[in-house]
Parts: C-alpha cells; sequence; structure tokens
C-alpha cells in the first residue's frame, strides 16, 4: 500500500494507517508531527519528509517504525540532533541536508549502528568529535560539506573500515594533521576542497590504500613536499586546482604510480624541474594553466610515456612535448632556438603579491604521531576551439579546462 501527499500542503500529521511501505510527505508545509502519528506503521520502510518546516527530528514518532531504512529529512529547518534520541537499528540511510543544524549530540548516532549513509551538508555544524561516530562502522558515505568545521580532531573517524566515501569540502578547516583522518582502509573518495587549508602533515594519507580521487582544491596549499602523498598507491585523480603552490618537492609523485589525472592550475608554480613529475608513468592529463611559470625542464615529462594532453599558458610549455600529445599553447615559433635547460640555476621572479597567499599560514601542532601503515581504462581526450574536454573513463569524470 502506498500514500503520497506531495501537493497535498499539510501542515500537521494526524493520520493513522497500516502496512504502509513507502510514505511520502515531502514538498508539504509540515512543522510538526505527533508523537503517535506514525504508530501501526510496522512495515513502513522509507519515509520521505523532506522540503517542509520542521524544526526537530520528530524522535517519538519515529519510534514506531522499527522496521524504516530510509529517512529523508533534508530542505526543513532542524536546528539539532540529540544524543541516543534517534533510535532505528534498521536505518541505512540518513538525510539531514539543507537545514540549520548547528549542534550535534555526541551520541546522536549511537542508535542507529547499520547506517551506510549519512548526509549532513549545507548545515552549520561547527565541531565534530571522535565520540559523535563512534557507533557507526559500518558506515560507507559521510558528507558534511558546507559546514562551519574549522578542525578535526584526531581520530575523529577510528575504525571506519568500511568508509568509502568522505566529503568534508566546503568548511572553515585549515589544517590537516597525521592522525586527523587516520586509518580509512576502504577509502576511495575524499574531498577537502574549498577549506582554509595552508598546513598538511607528511603521510597524512598514507593509511588509505584504496584512495582513487583527492580533491584539495580552492585551499591555500604552498608546497607539495616529499611524503605529502606518500603510499598513494591507488590514487587516480588528484585536483590541486586554485591553491597558492609554489614549490613541487622533487620525487613528490614516487608515490603515486598509478596517478592520471593531475590538475595544478590557478597557482604560483614558477619552475618545473627534472624531477617534479618523477614516478607518474600513468598520467594522462596534467593542467597548469595559470602559473607564473618562467622555465619547464627538457627533462620534465620524460617518465609521462602515457601523457595525452597538457594544458599551459606558458609560451614554451610545448616544446619537448611530442607531437602526438594534445598540447596547448602548440606554437613551433614559441621554440625557435631554445636550448636543453634542468632549470637549475633558472633566476625564479616571484609571483606577485597575494593577500590570500601570503596570509599566515596555519601552525603545525608541536607535537607529531607518526602514523604507520600497511587499471582503469585510459582517458580520451579532443581540442575544440582552445577548450580541452576529456572524459576520465575509469573516474566517470568530465572535466573543461578553458583557455
Amino acid at each position: 500500500m502506498f500514500f503520497y501527499f506531495s501537493v497535498c500542503f499539510l501542515s500537521e500529521v494526524k493520520l493513522y494507517f497500516l502496512n504502509v511501505i513507502i510514505r511520502d510527505l515531502y514538498n508539504n508545509s509540515i512543522s510538526s508531527i505527533q508523537d503517535q502519528a506514525l504508530a501501526g506503521m510496522k512495515f513502513l520502510l522509507t519515509l520521505q519528509l523532506f522540503n517542509n518546516k520542521l524544526t526537530s527530528i520528530p524522535y517519538k514518532a519515529l519510534e514506531q517504525c522499527l522496521l524504516l531504512t530510509k529517512l529523508n529529512l533534508k530542505y526543513n529547518s532542524i536546528t539539532s540532533i540529540d544524543s541516543s534520541k534517534l533510535d532505528l537499528h534498521k536505518l541505512t540511510v540518513l538525510e539531514l541536508g539543507f537545514n540549520k543544524i548547528a549542534s550535534v549530540g555526541n551520541m546522536a548516532f549511537d542508535n542507529i549502528p547499520n547506517v551506510l549513509m549519512i548526509d549532513l551538508t549545507h548545515n552549520k555544524i561547527k565541531t565534530i568529535t571522535q565520540r559523535m561516530f563512534s557507533k557507526i562502522k559500518k558506515l560507507k558515505s559521510l558528507s558534511l560539506s558546507n559546514n562551519k568545521i574549522t578542525y578535526i580532531p584526531n581520530g575523529c573517524f577510528m575504525g571506519f573500515n568500511s568508509l568509502t566515501n568522505l566529503d568534508l569540502s566546503n568548511n572553515q578547516i585549515t589544517m590537516i594533521n597525521q592522525q586527523s583522518l587516520g586509518s580509512l582502509p576502504s577509502l576511495t573518495q575524499l574531498s577537502l576542497g574549498s577549506n582554509l587549508i595552508s598546513y598538511i602533515a607528511d603521510s597524512s594519507f598514507s593509511s588509505m590504500p584504496k584512495l582513487m580521487d583527492l580533491s584539495l582544491n580552492h585551499n591555500r596549499i604552498q608546497m607539495i613536499s616529499k611524503n605529502l602523498l606518500y603510499n598513494l598507491k591507488s590514487l587516480r585523480y588528484i585536483i590541486f586546482q586554485s591553491n597558492c603552490i609554489q614549490k613541487i618537492a622533487d620525487n613528490a609523485f614516487n608515490q603515486t604510480p598509478a596517478l592520471q589525472i593531475l590538475l595544478l592550475d590557478n597557482n604560483r608554480l614558477t619552475v618545473i624541474g627534472d624531477k617534479t613529475f618523477s614516478g607518474l608513468g600513468n598520467v594522462t592529463f596534467i593542467n597548469l594553466r595559470n602559473n607564473y611559470l618562467g622555465c619547464i625542464s627538457t627533462k620534465a615529462f620524460t617518465m609521462a610515456t602515457k601523457l595525452k594532453a597538457l594544458n599551459s599558458n606558458y609560451s614554451k610549455a610545448c616544446c619537448n612535448i611530442p607531437a602526438q600529445v594534445a598540447c596547448n599553447p602548440r606554437a613551433p615559433g614559441n621554440c625557435t632556438g631554445i636550448s636543453p635547460t634542468t632549470c637549475a640555476n633558472f633566476n625564479v621572479n616571484p609571483p606577485p603579491t597575494s593577500m590570500t597567499c601570503n596570509a599566515k599560514p596555519a601552525t603545525p601542532p608541536s607535537t607529531v604521531i607518526i602514523a604507520t601503515s600497511t587499471d582503469g581504462a585510459t582517458p580520451t581526450f579532443a581540442w575544440a576551439n582552445q577548450l580541452l574536454i576529456f572524459v576520465a573513463a575509469s573516474l566517470n569524470i568530465l572535466l573543461y579546462c578553458t583557455s
């Protein structure tokens, strides 16, 4: 039996129905749900309450739904998640995005031990704790993007052995310590873009052996150190776009042998040396556009034997790139009289002053605990009106790099 109330403009739920499997109450003006409103709905599996006017989670009413597996409360005005009150042992999907949640109790998720996905995007959460997530070890996907989180406590995600997707983008995080993320053995996607990150401890991602996609775009990172990407043997796709990166240490990518897509556009790089891209034997696309490049070593791309496309606005970027590689700008006249160079003694003109990049970086912790740890299809490329369009088939990603 199915009931749909999506266009009924209800303001209060008082109805009683038995043997309902899916109940849709979305797109109404519901502001409250009486304690017994869902009484007797022992077969209810999915409850859709998104886009209403609820200001709190109807804990008492939900206690009647012993078999509930999916609960959608997105687009309401909920302000908090209280400790231990959400008691739904069969729940696997909890959607609370686009609310006004500022307070999350330390034991908020203790009684939903089988949850696989939690969406808390677009709220007002400032603080997360290790205790908050300690009882939901089966979790596979956690999204905390677009909140106001400033700090990730050490061990916050400890024991999340099944987690595959973690989204912390669009927050106010300033640093990543070695123990901030800890060991996440099943993680394949990590999003930290659009934060204020200026410090990442070496080996911070080393206990994520299955990590394939790493997004660090739109932060304040100034350097890619030699061990920043340590032990990321499965990494396919990394975004460093729109940071403050001025230097990439030699051999910084030696620990990412599977990397295919590397986005470094909109940074402050001035030199690409012999060993800047050492170890990138499987890379197919590199974007260097909108940097301050003055020299690229003749041997910079020697090891990138599978390179299919290079995007830059440095006039000599393509001088030593094979003809079969889609390279921008490809202008033979720019390479006339060019001599082999390693850029070792290149006199660097510093990039212009930037208020964002010259801001005081986050202060690293005084004591650092060292963390120990234990082929997709090739993308295709095409140029069209200086618009590089490429499909990363193995990652199901379509990216546009404009000139």
